[in-house]
């Protein structure tokens, strides 16, 4: 059975390292999973950069809408588009990115856009343009617990 990539970009690491332990849990026996995990957009990127490169192409991602832009303070100033948006809504930024790459979709090979999950605990206007299915991108309000995240996300790759 192939190996499932799934890019997790989640800040809190209590918060990661449980979506990473739900999916590993729900995934049926003998199916491979491989989670990457990023804390904040410039681990994304490099998270995306790093697969990229290596051949990884990612089944599905899981990004926190209010991602940092950064996890660390000594980063010279950020670009104008962090500044202009605002560093906590790196989420959407790496979702544009997936949803633009190849990684995300492969157009010449007409592989249908690998699922974009925007996690997170804001149900406003932000989560409802996100997750209205389109382009294989969905909105899930954060729970008490990571298992209806795992279900929707094994859905859709298995």
């Amino acid at each position: 059975m192939p190996v499932r990539w799934i890019l997790v970009a989640e800040d809190d690491h209590f918060q990661r390292e449980a979506i990473a332990q739900a999916i590993k849990d729900a995934a049926p026996r003998g199916f491979e999973i491989e989670i990457i995990l990023a804390n904040s957009e410039i681990a994304a990127n490099d998270a995306l950069d790093s697969a990229e490169r290596s051949g990884i192409t990612f089944d599905a991602y899981v990004i926190d809408l209010h991602l940092p832009w950064s996890q660390e303070d000594s980063f010279p100033q950020p670009p104008f588009n962090v500044v202009q948006y605002g560093p906590l809504q790196a989420g959407l930024r790496v979702a544009d990115r997936i949803s633009n790459s190849r990684n995300g979709r492969n157009s010449s090979l007409n592989i249908p856009q690998k699922p974009i999950i925007l996690y997170t605990i804001d149900d406003g206007p932000d989560i409802l343009a996100f997750g209205d299915g389109a382009k294989n991108r969905h909105g899930l309000l954060k729970g008490d617990d990571d298992s209806e995240l795992a279900d929707l996300i094994l859905s859709l790759i298995c």
